[in-house]
């Protein structure tokens, strides 16, 4: 590995001089026009000649990935370049460390499959396609990529030629795989594999109206999940996939249609959590590995994450389909999916028992926050001040004066009592504040209607049952991003408004005014205890028809 690392360093310092001189001659006034213009034509015809000859293949697209991440500055002396990850972040290009790809393409492709259809519809700098020519090396695959950057795609051909195959056929082609008529794509296959670009549709441009060639592109949409219908499109029957996707497309609502696309027709056999294995990147990345028309079997569970990397066997994808938003969860097995099935027969959700809105859209640099001395300010409540049950009482700033546009309603936020709920966090953490005090945008503000007691909600937010429920049925273990979202805990499950203003929220709330978690955890466990029997024996208790039958 290190002698992979100084193989790219030795390379990129003669690339640097190389692509300087070249800009020195050009007359160009835009400078990263006329670089992207010169590295383009370098990954053509001199990329490959910086790396020394006894340097692994792969290494070709790495140093072309740095050298994609440098920008031209004008000096005194000519021109320099300098790093930066701007560039690359708003392509949505970070190119696939060959280790990962090579287990990846281990996990998906089999090691004596004769004359097998390779393709990368996303192919970089040829990670993916040197680890499948590896791996096939004494089986004539067909290799076959595409990517819409012509300095890729040279990056990608040198590093093919370069690395040991005695592939039947090698095809790469520059396109955009989401918008044009490529040869590449005329074709079926019988592996897919590869890491799409991370783009959102807010973030950069997509070059087409996907809605009139993607299913599941509505809404909110990311480019690399209209890959992964591309990919499963132009699988055989029976072919392989196996692609490498941000975490997210593991329980995040926006993509509960790709989830169930992959659990109706090309079952998911593997998720494999890998963490942060981009360097530089703030992205955590989990692959999918699977087969077109499979029938569904039980999902194995790898996490390369864990020392040493764990392997286990999970449920089968049909009772994963039948989740509502099919999520996945590493945690989950046939218990832990009955826990959740079971509080999901509760009849209501948070959502039903509150109003909610988040808190002030101004950050502590906004003018209107000002010292905790400053007189005539209202008091305000940050998100790091709230623990389950309690809040500090001294946050340090106070609110000005905001313009009353930036207030959607000053009646959630003044509200006495009210529910505050913390944002930026892994689990459900709420405290009752009764001092009419206003909170900033790292709270959710929740006003329960008026047959709601707030600290019996409180109680039931703060639960040991809920947090569980909240960690397994959102897949909350992001380590980069702990976010509780507005629609997780409006979709939390709830009793019905009786009987959290019956004896059982009676309790709950004496409970919680006296910040007694063992207690609340006792009562509701009681609660869900009775539910269960209740519906094992056919009663109505507070059971109420299940997600799928509400209206």
């Amino acid at each position: 590995m290190a002698e992979r690392v100084d193989a790219v360093d030795r390379a990129e310092s003669r690339a640097r001089d190389r692509l300087v001189d070249r800009l020195r001659r050009s007359r160009a006034r835009d400078l990263d026009a006329a670089y992207r213009r010169a590295l383009t034509r370098f990954a053509t015809d001199g990329l490959a000649d910086c790396i020394d000859t006894d340097a692994p293949a792969d290494a070709i697209g790495t140093l072309y990935e740095r050298l994609l991440a440098l920008v031209p500055t004008r000096t005194e002396s000519g021109v320099a370049l300098r790093e930066t990850r701007t560039t690359r972040r708003r392509r949505g290009s970070f190119f696939t460390p060959r280790s990962v790809a090579d287990m990846i393409v281990a996990e998906t492709i089999p090691r004596r499959a004769r004359g097998m259809r390779v393709l990368d519809p996303a192919v970089g700098g040829g990670a993916f396609l040197l680890a499948a020519a590896a791996r096939l090396r004494d089986h004539a695959p067909r290799l076959s990529g595409i990517d819409r950057d012509a300095g890729a795609v040279a990056a990608a051909r040198a590093a093919l030629e370069r690395g040991p195959t005695n592939a039947s056929r090698v095809r790469l082609e520059c396109a955009d795989a989401l918008a044009d008529d490529s040869a590449v794509l005329r074709s079926r296959y019988d592996i897919v594999v590869g890491n799409p670009p991370y783009l959102s549709v807010k973030r950069g441009r997509i070059g087409i109206a996907p809605d009139e060639r993607f299913a599941t592109a509505r809404g909110q949409f990311d480019a690399w999940s209209l890959f992964v219908e591309l990919a499963l499109d132009r699988l055989v029957v029976g072919g392989r996939y196996g692609l490498l996707l941000p975490r997210p497309v593991l329980a995040a609502e926006t993509f509960a249609p790709i989830r169930r696309r992959l659990f109706a027709g090309a079952r998911l056999e593997r998720v494999i959590a890998l963490g942060q294995c981009f360097p530089g990147a703030s992205v955590e990345a989990v692959a999918l590995v699977g087969r077109r028309g499979a029938r569904g079997r039980a999902l194995v569970r790898i996490d390369h994450t864990a020392t040493p990397p764990t392997r286990r066997t999970g449920p089968a994808p049909a009772k994963w389909a039948r989740r509502p938003g099919a999520p996945i969860a590493f945690s989950c097995g046939d218990r832990e999916l009955a826990f959740l099935a079971r509080l999901e027969r509760l009849p209501a959700r948070v959502g039903d028992h509150a109003a909610i809105a988040r808190g002030l859209e101004c950050g502590r640099r906004d003018p209107a926050i000002v010292a905790a001395d400053h007189p005539g300010a209202r008091p305000l409540i940050t998100g790091a001040a709230v623990g389950p049950y309690s809040i500090a009482d001294a946050t340090g700033i106070r609110l000005d004066r905001l313009s009353p546009r930036r207030v959607k309603d000053p009646a959630i936020f003044a509200a006495r009592p009210k529910l505050l709920v913390r944002r930026v966090t892994d689990r459900p953490c709420a405290a009752v504040d009764e001092s009419g005090a206003w909170a900033l945008n790292t709270l959710y503000v929740l006003r329960p209607h008026e047959d709601i007691p707030v600290h019996a909600l409180c109680a039931w937010l703060n639960s040991a049952a809920i947090r569980r429920y909240h960690a397994l049925a959102f897949e909350s273990g992001d380590r980069l991003f702990p976010y509780l979202r507005a629609s997780q805990l409006r979709a939390l499950p709830a009793p019905d408004a009786a009987v959290l203003a019956g004896p059982l929220g009676r309790r709950l709330a004496r409970a919680a005014r006296g910040g007694d978690a063992a207690r609340v955890d006792r009562l509701v466990d009681g609660f869900l205890a009775e539910d269960r029997r209740l519906h094992s024996a056919g009663g109505s208790g507070s059971i109420g028809p299940t997600p799928s039958e509400r209206p």
